[in-house]
């Protein structure tokens, strides 16, 4: 499927000097050195050699066109014939005529399998008569004056001459490449494009005549839409290298005859044709990196109708294929050549509920426009979020969660994983505090119903957008758990699942991503805050992220332990039951820690609470009896020599008032459940008095249970 790009036919007199270099080079070779007489005989020889293999070479193609050309031979040998000439062609050598006129002529075979081989051979034999582009010596310059910039034309005469297009968007990223010849000549100096019949070399000229027939071309584009199996079809990437092909070796003067048919495709609902389109423009796009200025708006007049046209006919069958066609167009090209399809897909953006198909197709594209030009397109984002504002409290998830993604690529060259000196005019932190205020109306008990689904979707096409930003490999923007209260008390609403859901979702993600010693910081002093929430689910959901985020970034907490120490001891003395229960699990994940050490002074902390008789003193008592039931979790498969004695104490307390009986019961069963497979080992630990008490107790459980 590729060329053989080694050169066959001859030696080049570089290889010849590198042979001789090798006698007096390294290791001594075992004979002796040639004279100048036997390398000049030896390359005559060769040259001869070369000769007949040009003749056989071209014989051989032009008996197997003849074979096919009889019509003689069966369909499937026939197929053959026609892969095999396909294989014969070469990037080093000059492809006969007789095969080139035989492949043009079967670009309309009535056979699909051929016409398919066709395209993909008259492909290659166009990317054989590519003439080489010349590149200059710039000097370095900053990659900030590669950035795209959307209030300026730059296709205007005066710019366009002005400014340095580099293509490849990997280039100065980093640093300059060590090769000074990475940009093209200005158009002025490359390989005349507009080129006469009369310009054209031989082989050429056959392609040009073809694809300038009127009747030629007609039933050529009525082919192409038809595929073998329509369910399967999807993007051709040999048909659009053909028309690249013809776009970059004769640009617009092949698509005189092309142009109408392509408008015609495009008004079409159908599948096949639309994507046939896509092909057909894309190439002629991704043709055009070398074309002269004029040209270069004569294809933007040309195809900005037929692309206005497809945005009104496009269909969720061929939305995909439309967004491989933008997605290419950018691929290593400089993206301000293309600017007016940037403008175009901006202006399809209509806002309206009644287009919401067309406003996510529109959001789509963006996004994959903003993939292909990468950090390039930065200055752009700015008027992108602008408009990206007013959606993200869309009614439609499938907006909001497009919203996300393009957001998230927005701002993702602020992840720390990407040491460069790119700046961005709004930073995403910038941006949270424009979003986080209209968040926390939420919480306003004054706004109508409409306000309040309104501030939800908001929340959600953050939390999207938050949940896409999480690197699990980087470490995570500090100013990301300013909305930490905010997801807290979104665990409240019990009329909208999905965003208790979104909540949970981007919580997890912030608890358990890499913190830094400024993350940290922020992150409890958040937590601070949700403690005096007046919502109780805030504060239970705070427990479970407590926990997530001391079994994630353990290491990363060393400054910063008495604080957790003491919003664990705040929360263990929580009001709610619910609060208290969800506490346990993490203050057993800080024992495991090391963050609470569970020596007396704590043990007997906890027992002092737990000796508290009155009924308004409750809440004190049962908080004392967690933190002991937590001691004895934290230890599943090992006995301390401070457990038996608090077993023994939990034990004597199986009959006090709920919430304590259950609290020390699950406790109890817990610890049976963990220690019975190395109990021989374990009750080694207890004296006597203490493993006749336990037994009993858990006997009794067992046998209630």
């Amino acid at each position: 499927e590729t060329f053989f790009e080694f050169n066959v036919f001859s030696v080049s007199n570089e290889c010849i000097v590198n042979a001789q270099k090798l006698w007096k080079v390294g290791a001594l070779l075992g004979c002796t050195e040639r004279r100048e007489a036997e390398i000049n005989a030896a390359m005559k020889k060769h040259k001869n050699r070369c000769s007949n293999n040009v003749i056989e070479y071209e014989d051989f193609i032009e008996k197997i066109a003849e074979l096919i050309e009889g019509n003689k031979m069966h369909w499937k040998y026939n197929e053959i014939a026609f892969k095999l000439l396909t294989a014969l062609i070469r990037i080093d050598y000059p492809y006969p005529k007789v095969a080139i006129k035989l492949f043009l002529r079967n670009l309309n075979n009535d056979i699909i399998v051929i016409r398919k081989i066709c395209i993909n051979a008259v492909g290659r034999i166009l990317k054989q008569q590519k003439r080489k582009h010349p590149k200059k010596k710039v000097d370095h310059f900053d990659n900030h004056l590669l950035q795209f910039k959307l209030n300026v034309d730059y296709l205007d005469e005066n710019v366009y001459n002005s400014t340095i297009f580099v293509e490849k968007k990997f280039w100065c990223f980093y640093k300059w490449p060590q090769s000074e010849l990475f940009v093209y000549e200005d158009s002025s100096k490359q390989p005349k494009v507009n080129r006469n019949v009369d310009e054209l070399p031989e082989e050429e000229k056959i392609v040009f005549e073809y694809f300038t027939d009127n009747a030629l071309v007609t039933k050529l584009i009525d082919l192409l839409p038809l595929e073998e199996n329509e369910e399967s079809d999807n993007f051709n990437g040999e048909l659009f290298s053909l028309f690249k092909r013809l776009s970059c070796n004769f640009s617009l003067n092949v698509f005189e005859k092309i142009t109408p048919k392509i408008l015609h495709l495009v008004s079409s609902t159908n599948k096949s044709k639309q994507i046939c389109a896509s092909e057909i423009i894309i190439g002629l796009i991704r043709g055009s990196k070398h074309w002269p200025l004029i040209d270069l708006k004569n294809i933007r007049d040309l195809l900005t109708p037929i692309i206005q046209e497809m945005f009104r006919k496009i269909t969720q069958e061929t939305c995909f294929n439309w967004g491989i066609f933008f997605g290419l167009c950018f691929m290593d090209r400089d993206g301000r050549k293309l600017c007016w399809i940037i403008n175009l897909v901006l202006d399809n953006l209509r806002g309206t509920d009644v287009q919401v198909f067309y406003d996510a197709t529109s959001i789509d594209f963006l996004t994959l426009i903003l993939m292909s030009c990468d950090w390039r397109i930065l200055m752009f984002c700015d008027h992108l979020i602008s408009i990206l504002e007013s959606r993200l409290s869309d009614h439609f998830h499938e907006i909001r969660k497009k919203v996300a993604m393009l957001l998230k690529y927005i701002f993702q060259y602020e992840v720390k994983a990407f040491d460069n000196n790119l700046k961005q005019s709004l930073t995403s932190a910038e941006f949270m505090k424009r979003v986080l205020p209209q968040l926390l109306e939420y919480n306003n008990d004054n706004q109508t119903e409409s306000d309040r689904v309104s501030c939800l979707n908001k929340m959600k096409t953050v939390c999207l957008w938050l949940h896409f930003m999480h690197l699990p490999s980087h470490p995570i923007n500090s100013h990301y758990f300013h909305v930490l209260p905010f997801l807290c008390d979104i665990q409240k609403d019990t009329k909208d699942n999905d965003a208790a859901v979104y909540a949970y979702l981007v919580l997890t993600d912030l608890a358990q991503a890499i913190m830094t010693e400024s993350s940290v910081a922020i992150a409890l002093t958040a937590c601070n805050e949700v403690i005096y929430s007046k919502f109780y689910k805030s504060r239970e959901t705070l427990a479970q992220f407590l926990k997530l985020m001391v079994n994630s970034n353990f290491f990363r907490l060393n400054g910063h332990l008495n604080t957790i120490v003491e919003i664990v001891f705040k929360l263990l003395e929580d009001e709610n039951i619910i609060v208290r229960n969800s506490l346990m699990a993490t203050f057993s994940a800080c024992i495991e820690k090391r963050i609470i050490i569970p020596n007396n002074d704590v043990i007997n902390e906890l027992i002092q609470k737990t000796k508290v008789t009155t009924d308004k003193e409750l809440v004190q008592r049962h908080a004392g009896f967690v933190g002991l039931c937590a001691i004895v979790n934290a230890f599943p498969f090992d006995v301390p020599y401070f457990i038996p004695s608090i077993l023994v104490y939990l034990s004597a307390h199986l009959n006090a008032a709920e919430p304590i009986r259950v609290t020390i019961e699950e406790t109890l069963r817990d610890f049976r459940r963990t220690h019975s497979n190395n109990w021989g080992e374990h009750k080694l630990k207890f004296n006597t008095d203490q493993l006749q008490q336990l037994n009993n107790v858990l006997t009794s459980l067992n046998y209630y249970s």
